[in-house]
This record gives structure tokens, sequence and C-alpha cells, in this order.
């Protein structure tokens, strides 16, 4: 019976470890079980919006960057959602033409808002602004405006 007790106690210590190399060797892996076990606090979400990316018309390769949660030149709105979630903040231009459609994003990372300006439902550049350049609502809602290309007031990218 201690010999089994020893044994059982080295079979855990090494499954501990190895469960930790693979979240800090294999973090992709990792996240993709925790996922598929729903050991994961927002396991559900998480494996519905990788259900939804699956769904989509383009390659192999674009899914699994989208499923990474990054974004591409070339990515639609509804892409760029999947990747990234909802934006803190959405400004339209539905009369330019092309249609121009920028989504603001703050990392929580990162100090300054991301801008990802849209043209005709694609990517078409990313760019980073001054935080106090932007009007950003407090709560983690996205706001939307519809906004005429006079009344605009986002900001051009900040010069190298």
């Amino acid at each position: 019976m201690k010999r089994f007790l020893i044994l059982l106690g080295l079979c855990l210590i090494l499954l501990g470890g190895g469960i930790l190399g693979l979240k800090f060797l294999q973090p992709t892996t990792f996240n993709a079980l925790m996922i598929a076990f729903e050991l994961s606090p927002n396991a559900k979400e998480e494996k519905a919006r990788l259900d939804r990316i699956k769904l989509l018309a383009i390659s192999e390769e674009k899914k699994r960057i989208l499923a990474s949660k990054t974004i591409f030149l070339g990515a639609s709105l509804n892409m760029t959602e999947l990747a990234l979630g909802n934006p803190i903040k959405v400004y339209s231009y539905p009369d330019n033409s092309p249609r121009v459609d920028r989504w603001v994003y703050y990392f929580a990372d990162e100090s300054r808002p991301t801008i990802l300006e849209f043209h005709d439902n694609k990517l078409a550049s990313a760019y980073k602004v001054s935080a106090h350049k932007l009007d950003l609502p407090t709560s983690e809602e996205t706001t939307r405006q519809e906004l005429t290309p006079a009344t605009a007031s986002v900001p051009a990218p900040d010069a190298p």
C-alpha cells in the first residue's frame, strides 16, 4: 500500500509539472485543452467564438490567425469582431466612397488606443493615437455613432 501511495504521489507530481510545462511552453495547446474540457471561466463563449471562425469561408491560415485573437489587412468587420471582440467606440462614415468605418480598441497592456480603419468592410489600416485625443467612453460598452465627414472628429494618425 505504501508503494502505491508513493507511486500515485509521483504520478501526480509529474502530471502537475506536465500541465504547468504545457501552459508555459505550449500556451496555445494548453488554452485549447482548457476550452475543450470547459475548465476556463469563459470556455463556452470562447468555444462559440472558435466555432463561428471555423464556419468562415476563408483559408485555414486566416482562421488560425483569427483564432489567436489577431487580425490581418483585408479582414472584414465581422472577422475583426470575432478576433478582438467589440470595439469601445465606432465611427462610421456611410456617405463616403468607399464607406469608411473606424473602430477604436483600448487594449489593457497598451497605453494608447488602437484605431482600425475599414474601407468598404475590409481592414485597410491600423494606427495608434494619444488617448487624450479621443473622447473615449468610460464604460466598456460599445458606443456607435453615425458621423458625417463634416462633423467627424477622429484625429489623423500621429506623425512618426
